[in-house]
């Protein structure tokens, strides 16, 4: 029997945010499901959202860096406008957040499976914040000296501990007000290790150096990890499920053996392997550069190992039908 629907307003103001997306307003969801009906946003309102990130600082050092490698005005720009075209890979990844409605936290779990994600997590995803935290917070530590100075204060090793561990702190301070207790605790540690890093980046090790070397460290385990991504997005088509995504029990579809994905896994262990072996910093070089001559292939190597052991260990496995279309 039909079941008889609400009249509807002949011509509803779809420019209206629902309650909870209007200003002011704590959003009430993590990492769950996003309802159809609340998933609302454009690229043209994200703009800003993604943007912002990105203007900061340590942007602006590391640009300027460049010229500092020996590189022109002219060469330094190049460089930069072919790096940023590498952002069309991000929005390979990103286009599952759409289809599943949840995050790449959660859409992971078809990779490395449901146990297994959160290893993957817990390494990729915590050393690139960490390290991203400490190259942040030296840029800007870098130009408090500065600053500190011009007030006629002498920039000793003391002055440059308070006011690194002051930025921390204000930076800190944004991140755990409003939220629960755990999640505080966790921006406790990540902000700890932030620190020493930092400390290192500006009173032991040489800045420029340091930042070179981390960066090349997150290319190593986020290159293989991004490759391991892009491939399962083009090996489903981009279909993705989001309550089979947010089921993590036994019997999830994602669950495999015992949690984990060994696809995933051994893609990533695999890439990043590789690309060690390929890596030449001031503090590591591996067989492979050293071989030859010191040019580092860390990422393109990383990125088709993971992606061709990835590729290889789930073609005996087909996408599930009923995830594609939403039956489940």
């Amino acid at each position: 029997m039909a079941v008889p629907l609400p009249d509807q307003p002949p011509h509803p103001d779809v420019r209206t945010p629902p309650p909870s997306d209007r200003a002011g307003r704590v959003e009430a969801h993590g990492i769950d499901v996003i309802p159809d009906s609340e998933r609302h946003g454009r690229a043209r309102e994200l703009f800003a959202v993604w943007a912002a990130p990105n203007v900061s600082y340590l942007s602006l050092v590391v640009g300027g860096a460049l010229t500092l490698t020996g590189l022109t005005l002219w060469q330094a720009l190049a460089v930069i406008v072919v790096g940023n075209l590498c952002w069309a890979f991000v929005g390979l990844v990103a286009v599952s957040g759409p289809a599943a409605g949840t995050p790449s936290q959660v859409i992971t779990r078809a990779m490395f499976g449901i146990l297994g994600n959160r290893a993957n997590i817990a390494v990729t995803g915590w050393f690139a914040s960490v390290c991203y935290l400490a190259l942040s917070w030296a840029a800007a530590s870098l130009a408090a000296f500065s600053l500190v100075a011009e007030l006629g204060v002498p920039v000793g090793t003391g002055v440059k501990v308070v006011v690194i561990v002051g930025i921390a702190v204000l930076t800190l301070a944004i991140s755990v007000l409003g939220l629960r207790v755990r999640r505080s605790r966790s921006v406790a540690l990540d902000g700890a290790l932030g620190v020493s890093l930092t400390l290192y980046a500006l009173l032991v090790s040489n800045f420029l150096d340091t930042v070179s070397s981390m960066l090349e460290l997150m290319v190593v385990l986020m290159g293989p990890s991004m490759a391991v991504y892009a491939t399962d997005i083009l090996w489903r088509r981009n279909r993705y499920h989001g309550p089979d995504l947010a089921d993590e029990t036994h019997g999830s579809p994602f669950w495999y053996a015992a949690g984990v994905n060994w696809a995933g896994i051994t893609a990533l262990v695999t890439g990043a392997v590789a690309a060690a072996l390929c890596l030449n910093t001031p503090l590591f070089t591996g067989p492979i550069a050293r071989v030859g001559g010191g040019t580092d292939l860390s990422l393109p190597v990383g990125i088709l190992v993971s992606a061709a052991v990835y590729l290889a260990m789930m073609r005996s496995r087909r996408p599930d039908p009923a995830a594609h279309d939403g039956r489940r």
